[in-house]
């Protein structure tokens, strides 16, 4: 027997099972092994340093003195071998950052923006959960929320992110039938209005009772009804009506001419696009690449002409 040549490490980790469990069998069952294949494995071991490792009996497996100095430095190794290799499979593994937000932010705002910050940042797995629950970032599994809210009852870790205008819009068929101009108040006379139901009461500027010069008018003007602002949009891009649009999220619909602008005229709310991060999520760099991308592009957008 060659004394300097080194082992093999076939039989390593179940020379340490066994030793940790005190029995070949149970260490055959966590490796998912028989037992007489285990048996074999330490046998190999022992024939290779020429010496034995444990004091075999009928009721207990013990480790001989060179087993004990095997056993110390085996486990070390071990141990140092499975951290490298979990940092390893967590480095190759895509980083997710799992994003909240209400829907129409979702596919209005971020979607159509996404394309850039994937090129730049392949391994970055963006989750996007759209909701207009309030999610509570303590419990649930979401890295970063973007919410629509007045800024007041914002928790104290929240940060404006910006605010926006209200104002018509329509499509180029649309706005080609309608006065040109923008140097006075829209008038929707004759138009098809597109209304988002049951949010007149937290945004009383979405009703186009606002806009309108009376009660009577408002309720005659024809209308049709969706749920959500990204079916209005999608409708007034058709040609169905004309729309009171958020600018934040038709800005890029705007510059990209598939919609336009009818009137100057335009109303600030008081609610804002707000940021909140977990905690827990703050440090991490896939999370803070994604928020400085966010505010990048957020800034960006003010700066462009309305």
């Amino acid at each position: 027997m060659n004394k300097d040549r080194p082992i093999s490490l076939a039989g390593l980790r179940g020379f340490v099972l066994a030793a940790r469990q005190g029995s070949f069998t149970k260490a055959a069952e966590e490796l998912c092994l028989t037992q007489s294949a285990l048996s074999r494995q330490i046998q190999a071991l022992e024939s290779e340093l020429g010496e034995r490792l444990f004091v075999r009996t009928t009721r207990v497996l013990k480790l001989t003195e060179a087993g004990a100095k095997l056993e110390k430095v085996a486990v070390a190794m071990l141990d140092q071998l499975d951290g490298c290799v979990s940092q390893i499979r967590r480095g190759s593994a895509k980083k997710r950052v799992t994003i909240s937000s209400f829907s129409s932010f979702i596919s209005m705002w971020l979607i159509p923006r996404l394309g850039a910050l994937h090129a730049a940042h392949p391994d970055i797995d963006l989750h996007f959960q759209a909701t207009d629950r309030f999610v509570d970032l303590d419990t649930e599994d979401v890295d970063v929320a973007i919410r629509y809210c007045t800024p007041d009852t914002l928790p104290s870790t929240g940060q404006v992110l910006t605010r926006e205008e209200i104002y018509p819009v329509g499509s180029n068929t649309v706005a080609a039938n309608i006065e040109p101009g923008l140097d006075k108040a829209f008038d929707p006379e004759g138009q098809t209005l597109l209304l988002q139901e049951s949010t007149t009461s937290l945004y009383p500027w979405s009703a186009w009772a606002t806009w309108l010069p009376d009660t009577a008018t408002a309720e005659t003007t024809k209308s049709l009804r969706f749920t959500n602002h990204d079916q209005i949009i999608q409708a007034t891009m058709l040609g169905q009506g004309v729309a009171l649009g958020r600018h934040v999220l038709i800005e890029y619909f705007v510059e990209s001419g598939l919609l336009r602008r009818l009137s100057p005229v335009g109303i600030v709310p008081p609610q804002a696009y707000c940021l909140l991060v977990s905690e827990r999520a703050k440090a991490v760099p896939e999370v803070e690449l994604f928020i400085e991308w966010l505010k990048s592009e957020i800034r960006i957008g003010n700066a462009s002409p309305q």
